[in-house]
């Protein structure tokens, strides 16, 4: 029987830089029918390995395991929290990111720059203001997907769902750990800031202490609206009272200090 299995395993390309004896004749027979199932794999779904999402490895003793890629993608997709963003792209990518205008081309070079620097990054996160359709969302699905591939925490929230959803929370008693994970996060990404309906509890006692939070704390946040910011200043402002519109330019100069400012107004894919 040994021998026959040293037969077989004698000239098995997947082996061809170990030799191959008695004592660790199973492990490599092993090896190879786990490395083969590997071999022509479509995914994590169509995973035949015993330890699902396990490449496996030879020392030239005994199997090991690592993560497979599919494995890896799965777990990196992980560390995107969109429970507040239905429209999401999972496949968003800055390599696929429309350079049709000089604008995209320095959004992008800003980005990967912080994408590759990140976490010893001092840059600023974005303020992206622009008409519907302009690619924003596209850029920070992609910003977010390539900072989960380096384990960054990061929560994407498209504000009118997460206004509505925060609201909601009394119910269940969630809302302070809700809030807690929008402040610690690793990044934060605010989408369509502006397109809520305004209330002062939810600028005053959401926005202004997260933002707030952030700013101390020196964590990164990026913002997409189809305001600019001084437009975006009023909308924040909402009674005509001299108070809010203090706590409003207040949360305005906070933005300003976190993020640099750019403005897309061509249509994506245009």
């Amino acid at each position: 029987m040994e021998k026959d299995l040293l037969s077989l395993l004698k000239d098995e390309p997947l082996l061809k830089d170990y030799k191959i004896i008695k004592e660790n004749s199973i492990a490599a027979f092993s090896y190879c029918q786990e490395k083969k199932k590997c071999m022509n794999c479509k995914g994590l779904d169509h995973c035949l390995n015993t330890s699902h999402g396990m490449e496996p490895i030879f020392d030239g003793f005994e199997v090991l395991y690592k993560e497979c890629k599919y494995y890896k993608e799965f777990s990196n997709k992980k560390n995107v929290n969109s429970l507040f963003m239905e429209d999401y792209n999972k496949d968003a990518s800055l390599d696929n990111y429309d350079l049709c205008t000089e604008t995209r081309k320095k959004l992008l070079s800003y980005g990967a720059k912080f994408v590759n620097e990140y976490p010893n990054v001092e840059a600023k996160g974005l303020f992206l203001s622009g008409s519907f359709g302009t690619g924003k969302t596209y850029f920070c699905s992609a910003i977010a997907n390539e900072l989960a591939q380096k384990g960054c925490k990061v929560i994407l929230a498209y504000v009118p769902d997460l206004a509505r959803s925060l609201k909601s929370s009394f119910d269940d008693n969630s809302l302070e750990q809700k809030i807690r994970d929008l402040k610690n996060c690793d990044v934060l990404i605010l989408d369509d800031l502006g397109g809520e309906m305004m209330t002062s509890w939810f600028r005053d006692e959401i926005l202004s202490p997260i933002i707030q939070h952030r700013f101390v704390t020196n964590l990164p946040i990026f913002i997409t609206s189809n305001l600019d910011l001084q437009s975006l200043q009023k909308h924040l402002s909402q009674a005509k009272d001299k108070a809010d519109d203090m706590k409003s330019a207040r949360l305005i100069e906070r933005i300003k200090a976190m993020c640099k400012k750019v403005e897309v107004n061509e249509k994506y894919g245009a």
